[in-house]
């Protein structure tokens, strides 16, 4: 691997210093006293004030050895994973907040109040800070005076707390659209107070939360085993493979598994890296050793007292990795003493500053000069690297980057009240369907706003609207005052016809501030049953009725009554078939006899999305054989539209094929229907509507010297014509 000459100064100086006390090192695993932890009544008890280590300690693993099964704190079930479009946000990226926990040493909470005064004041963030009472609170805040910490941007929560690694039991934070949402995890301790942290502090801001897993089994993990990039490259050591497989249990999650987990709820491509010995990181975790600092650059440790070791090969190993993936990397030194692992890789970054540990133990001082200076010039421009003393915490087997979470910066638009607008998303529908007449649709949202405390100043009420225009206005309310995260189950309204359905989520601050979301697509509504808007009498090749839905429909039944004889027709002896955009109407065999009909009992007028009507729309027509005219009279006016057409194919009734034939031919046996009709009429009934009636005409009066009607006479026109 390439080696700048700036580096191979700073490990022969560093590895100069450190061989002093290679006889120091003594390669295994941290020994922490059980100060602090004790079993009462078979449970564990922590106390707050103790130095308490990041590892397992003596009592906590004689507990979990009288325990079998019971590897971690939690006994929680997998959550659904976000729906939306996932980003996880980099420890680099914009941060609003570090979220800390109030406990351990007096040592270590003067540690942490140098670190909220840095983020505070140098950064001008905020810091949350999570305190098992009041009793704490107020050590807490005369601890962070005496640091000259900016008080107005801290903000304390009250938490049961068992330790002070926050980073291993906390979440990881994602963006779920434009809403910050909480990815948690089962912690790889039995400490079920610090486990619960990050459910108490999503009810805090009332962000939505995530438990990931597979299935019915919860992912197993300390948060400080996992370091990403932006762009979704990640990295975390086999110690998850291992602390998801315990031999005491039946469920267990492949590696492939975990990176399932990890790109489903963090949307994240995972690598599993090689683990440190425990002689040397108790903790397993990746944060020990390398953190990514910006996109496609590094840091990893090197061991330049201790080339060949293993830990050295995991490291070179990542290192060159990195570098093949485009990566600049940056080593950085590490050295161990007695079993304690001293690095500097454990850093935390906010905004323009980076928090590097320091250290006093063996060359400590030296190689924290060194690291530092090293880091500065690594970092982009405009941000800054500040050494802290980290001596307190490393023994316990982690330094800064183990107690803190980060919480990012809230994505909300200025806001016209002033502060940034809430953000919200809606999970549906998110796709083109179709809600029908007693449909339900189960409505879910989520919220997120830049209030410091969501319970007075963030996310007061949430609106539910829709709009049947495309999104062009929203007159109906859905649903109105619903919380910041919820769900509302919509009985679909009766009486609405759309296609260009859409749905938005109003969210409104304290301030009044609104954000909203829209569903995705558009989607139709249709709970209107459909009806009979026309119809009419198609006589000219056949006896039908076409009747014209609102709708695309369907129809199951319908009756004839010839209202002149009677009679009446349905079931099987009524044949109905669609007709293009109508639905056809006629008797199943046959013609139909003379007379006034009606169509009644239209029954199951069924459209496309189930809506169902049973129209009685009464549709008149009338029956007259050999009436070409349809004037209700058979006379000389159809006598002469058949005469007209005689002999000639392809004609229709009105002009003289009154028995359908199927080739349209005018002959005698349509002149003989005509002659069996002739001077015969058909009265309108009273009640039937005029747009089905016509006034019967008179027939021309005969000459008296001649019979009304000769056949002969008529034949041997025809023919003479």
């Amino acid at each position: 691997m390439h080696q700048s000459a700036a580096r191979r100064n700073l490990n022969q100086n560093v590895t100069s210093s450190i061989r002093v006390f290679e006889s120091l090192e003594g390669r295994r695993m941290l020994s922490v006293a059980s100060t602090g932890v004790s079993i009462d009544g078979g449970k564990l008890v922590f106390d707050s004030g103790a130095d308490i280590s990041r590892a397992l300690t003596p009592v906590e693993q004689q507990w979990l050895n009288d325990n079998p099964g019971a590897a971690t704190a939690g006994s929680r079930i997998p959550t659904s994973p976000p729906t939306g479009p996932i980003r996880t946000v980099a420890e680099y990226e914009p941060m609003e907040a570090l979220v800390m926990s109030w406990a351990g040493s007096s040592t270590q909470k003067t540690t942490i109040a140098q670190i909220v005064k840095r983020i505070t004041v140098d950064a001008g963030g905020r810091v949350y800070v999570g305190v098992n009472n009041a009793t704490d609170q107020a050590a807490a805040t005369t601890a962070f005076n005496g640091q000259l910490a900016n008080l107005a941007n801290v903000t304390f929560f009250t938490v049961p707390i068992d330790t002070i690694w926050a980073r291993d039991y906390g979440p990881r934070y994602v963006y779920e659209d434009n809403v910050r949402v909480i990815a948690d995890h089962d912690y790889n301790r039995p400490r079920p107070n610090d486990d619960n942290q990050p459910i108490v502090f999503s009810q805090f801001k009332r962000q939505q939360l995530y438990q990931m897993g597979l299935g019915g089994t919860e992912l197993i993990h300390g948060g400080g085993n996992y370091h990403l990039s932006g762009n979704g490259d990640a990295y975390s050591t086999s110690l998850i493979t291992t602390e998801n497989n315990p031999p005491s249990t039946a469920t267990s999650l492949s590696a492939a598994q975990i990176q399932q987990i990890w790109n489903t709820y963090q949307g994240n491509n995972t690598t599993i890296t090689n683990q440190f010995p425990l002689s040397v990181d108790s903790t397993g975790h990746i944060d020990m050793w390398m953190q990514i600092y910006a996109d496609n650059k590094v840091f990893v440790s090197d061991w330049p007292s201790n080339s060949g070791s293993a830990q050295d090969v995991i490291s070179d190993n990542t290192a060159a990795l990195m570098q093949s993936r485009g990566y600049e990397v940056t080593r950085l030194p590490a050295y161990s003493i007695s079993g304690v692992h001293y690095t500097y890789a454990n850093m935390v970054m906010f905004n323009n500053i980076v928090l590097v540990p320091s250290y006093t133990s063996g060359p400590g001082a030296t190689v924290s000069a060194q690291a530092l200076a090293t880091i500065q010039a690594a970092l982009p421009p405009g941000k800054i690297a500040v050494a802290i003393s980290g001596q307190s915490l490393v023994t316990s087997a982690g330094v800064f980057h183990c107690i803190v979470q980060h919480l990012p910066m809230h994505k909300g638009l200025a806001g016209t009240n002033g502060g940034l607008a809430p953000t919200a998303y809606l999970r549906g529908p998110n796709a083109t369907t179709t809600f029908n007449i007693g449909d339900q649709y189960n409505l879910q949202w989520i919220s997120d706003d830049d209030g410091v405390i969501a319970a007075t100043q963030g996310v007061q009420a949430v609106d539910l609207l829709l709009s049947t225009d495309g999104g062009a206005t929203f007159p109906t309310v859905i649903a109105s005052n619903q919380p910041a995260l919820g769900s509302f189950l919509w009985n679909i309204p009766a009486g609405l016809e759309t296609t260009q359905a859409r749905i938005k989520v109003v969210a409104r601050d304290a301030a009044a501030n609104t954000g909203f979301d829209l569903n995705d697509a558009h989607f139709t509504i249709d709970t209107l049953a459909p009806s009979i808007t026309s119809a009419a009498f198609a006589f000219e090749t056949e006896q039908r009725i076409d009747v014209l839905p609102s709708e695309a429909a369907t129809l199951t039944g319908a009756t004839l009554t010839n209202l002149t004889t009677a009679e009446m027709l349905s079931g099987a002896a009524v044949s109905i078939t669609p007709n293009d955009a109508t639905i056809s109407i006629r008797k199943s065999a046959g013609l139909l006899p003379d007379g006034n009909w009606r169509v009644t009992a239209l029954t199951n007028l069924t459209d496309t999305a189930g809506n169902q009507s049973s129209p009685n729309f009464p549709i008149d027509f009338f029956i007259l054989a050999a009436d070409a005219t349809r004037d209700r009279a058979v006379n000389l006016d159809d006598f002469t539209a058949l005469a007209a057409n005689f002999g000639q194919a392809n004609r229709v009734f009105s002009q003289g094929n009154f028995d359908y034939s199927p080739d349209g031919v005018v002959n005698l046996d349509d002149f003989t229907l005509l002659a069996s009709q002739f001077g015969k009429t058909l009265a309108v009934p009273s009640d039937v509507p005029r747009a089905f009636a016509r006034t019967p005409i008179s027939p021309a009066k005969p000459q008296a010297e001649e019979p009304r009607f000769s056949t002969t006479r008529i034949i041997d026109d025809i023919l003479a014509s």
